[in-house]
């Protein structure tokens, strides 16, 4: 993002060996005004946070990248831990953990159904915002909430030290013999914040309940944060009206601008989902006129790119995946509109730029190429 204040600290991380020989290790973390974290984008001015998977003997604990040397740092200074197991700090914060000054903030969430002394049945949920000390690896509980289970995969952003999110209610029904069914998808989607200086929660109600009338929102509604963009939180809402529409992917999309001074969110002119935010800039593809369409402080300029999915703007360049030819990376310099196809990094998507290299990633995944190197690869 644009218009971030950035200063550099070292941070020492004790990496934990099978010989109980410590090692520890300089990187550098940035201060953010503003941060976007959701699984996969966890970017920040000098590196990345990838893996966090706690299921499975392969599963990447989390590390972080270094984009100056392009090594990989395990976010664990627990004596003696190998990694391997889930109560390795590097996996129990996740996905998609949130980097501040001094610790890593993460949500831990358990849910499921139990049956009370009444004999009632019941969903239960239990969400949490930890915090992960950088220098001990010790987790401190910073706040509870019983309300809804925010989700790794649909964005979290950190302003102006509050962390926001959407979280899901679960939507628990039951049938005639008193089971119970739950899912993420449908149901009721909040807006929360919590304030990590007070750790005060705060939930400001459902996005969005005019969906409900429709048949097929029950089995396909979602919300998810997208970023920031022209100081308001963007946040995108979609369901479908029909069970056939769910069934072959049809959504009606609602774009929301949470304004953070009144806490209140409006309806965006915005007609599709926004596949790139950044502060001042945000990209979507209009499928009325079947154009990218670039909205950059105020101007709007419009491209015959064909059906864009996601997408990037990195020093004037529009990077594009091409999701009908094998994910290619494709990109327009709007400098003067040439096209250009990065070959051999089909599925990756730069993210950020560091020291005139694009850093590209591709899940856990990480390259980083200067703008000659991009260029010989066509």
């Amino acid at each position: 993002m644009k218009k971030i204040a950035y200063y550099a600290i070292a941070m020492l991380f004790a990496l934990s060996s099978c010989n109980s020989k410590n090692e520890t290790k300089n990187i550098l973390i940035e201060s953010n005004d503003n941060i976007f974290v959701a699984e996969y984008a966890d970017n920040y001015k000098n590196g990345r946070i990838i893996g966090g998977n706690s299921e499975g003997n392969t599963d990447a604990p989390s590390m972080y990248v270094d984009y100056n040397t392009m090594e990989k740092t395990i976010l664990c200074s627990k004596p003696n831990c190998t990694h391997k197991n889930s109560e390795c700090p590097a996996k129990v914060i996740g996905t998609a953990p949130i980097l501040t000054e001094n610790n890593i903030c993460f949500f831990d969430c358990s849910y499921g159904v139990v049956e009370k002394k009444s004999g009632k049945r019941e969903l239960e949920i239990n969400s949490k915002l930890c915090k992960l000390s950088l220098d001990t690896s010790e987790i401190e509980t910073i706040v509870e909430f019983n309300d809804c289970v925010p989700d790794n995969s649909r964005g979290f952003v950190l302003n102006d030290n509050k962390i926001y999110f959407t979280g899901d209610d679960l939507d628990p029904t039951s049938d005639e013999y008193g089971g119970i069914f739950y899912s993420n998808i449908g149901g009721t989607h909040y807006l929360c914040s919590i304030d990590l200086k007070t750790g005060e929660y705060t939930n400001y109600g459902s996005i969005y309940d005019d969906d409900k009338k429709f048949e097929g929102a029950k089995s396909s509604s979602s919300a998810r944060i997208l970023g920031i963009y022209d100081s308001k939180l963007i946040i995108n809402y979609e369901f479908s009206k029909t069970n056939d529409d769910a069934v072959y992917g049809n959504f009606t999309e609602l774009v929301f601008e949470f304004d953070f001074d009144s806490n209140q969110w409006t309806l965006s002119d915005i007609p599709n989902m926004p596949i790139f935010v950044d502060y001042d800039t945000i990209v979507y593809y209009d499928n009325d006129i079947d154009r990218c369409i670039i909205i950059d402080n105020g101007e709007r300029t419009e491209l015959d790119t064909g059906k864009v999915t996601l997408a990037s703007i990195q020093n004037n360049k529009l990077f594009i995946r091409d999701d009908l030819n094998n994910f290619a990376l494709k990109w327009y310099d709007l400098s003067d509109m040439s096209k250009h196809h990065v070959k051999g990094y089909d599925g990756y998507m730069p993210v950020s730029i560091y020291n005139d290299s694009y850093i590209l990633t591709r899940g856990n995944n990480t390259a980083k190429l200067t703008e000659e190197e991009l260029l010989a690869l066509e």
